[in-house]
């Protein structure tokens, strides 16, 4: 379950639905799959994980899957990384509900963000007109408003150099499957940029998730410290508003390697995080998902 991002959600399914990616020759379909794939599961405890419908994946050639389910119409979103040779982009799906998307009936719009991105430009800002690049992925939701969803991603010009970018997409009356879809706009994020350079990053930075709390969004990010060096990712707290940026001081076993980081309140003020541990990383802690719970 690797990339494992959690939404509460009760129901039939379970309290818990877990949105993560597998990787090819992977699990009980493994010789299905020629590439990576979004699958979603459910869960109660957190200890045992129900898999809906392995054998039919959510997204062929897909990663880093985000839900968000919007609080007042329960209409639910799944937004991924669709892999492609050609350069990875965002796909956002809308379901009526989440039983439906559970379901897998087959049933929903999607729109496939063309790769156009206001790039980082001088002084500290980003440029006028969107630039084509060359992957943007890592996605997330914040909400829903009217018809506009406001998300967060990386983009990354060259292939070799990721950085952090926010948007707004117009999802528009239509529906369907909307390919090349324009009407939406990414912009480079100077701020988390400039302070996740601060506080040491020199490689690639991902855009993960944020929460609502105590009035602000609180922001959880990734960032190497070494570009290239999967050992190097640590992960941090921002919170634009109060102009406030973190690190997570995490170190388990001798391991301080964590990315793809999640979070997600659930009732009674409780706070559940989950963490991609890379094989490529330091100390004895066993590569694969983290999950962490704590109470606010």
């Amino acid at each position: 379950m690797d990339c494992l991002q959690i939404v509460y959600s009760e129901g039939a399914w379970g309290d818990l639905v877990g949105v993560f990616h597998v990787s090819p020759g992977v699990g009980p379909n493994k010789g299905q799959h020629s590439q990576l794939y979004v699958a979603v599961a459910s869960t109660s405890d957190l200890g045992h994980w129900t898999v809906v419908n392995d054998s039919l994946p959510y997204a062929e050639a897909g990663s880093m899957g985000f839900i968000h389910i919007d609080s007042s119409s329960g209409v639910t979103f799944l937004a991924y990384e669709a892999e492609s040779s050609s350069g990875n982009a965002v796909f956002i799906r809308r379901y009526a509900n989440i039983a439906i998307m559970l379901s897998k009936a087959g049933i929903f719009d999607e729109w496939q963000l063309t790769k156009q991105v206001h790039v980082a430009g001088a002084p500290r800002t980003w440029t006028a007109d969107a630039r084509s690049v060359t992957n943007v992925g890592t996605p997330s939701i914040e909400c829903l408003v009217g018809g506009d969803l406001t998300i967060r991603c990386h983009y990354s010009p060259d292939g070799a150099h990721d950085y952090p970018a926010k948007g707004m997409v117009s999802l528009g009356s239509e529906g369907g499957i909307e390919q090349n879809w324009a009407s939406w706009a990414g912009f480079f994020d100077n701020w988390v940029n400039d302070s996740l350079r601060t506080l040491g990053a020199r490689g690639k930075i991902g855009g993960r998730d944020a929460i609502r709390w105590q009035g602000f969004w609180t922001l959880i990010n990734e960032a190497q410290m070494v570009q290239d060096d999967w050992s190097s990712w640590r992960v941090y707290l921002l919170v634009p508003e109060l102009r406030k940026a973190v690190p997570i001081p995490l170190s388990i076993s001798g391991t301080r390697t964590f990315a793809n980081p999640h979070m997600t309140l659930l009732p009674g003020k409780r706070l559940l995080q989950t963490y991609f541990v890379p094989s490529q990383k330091e100390g004895t802690l066993q590569p694969g998902t983290l999950l962490r719970a704590s109470q606010l």
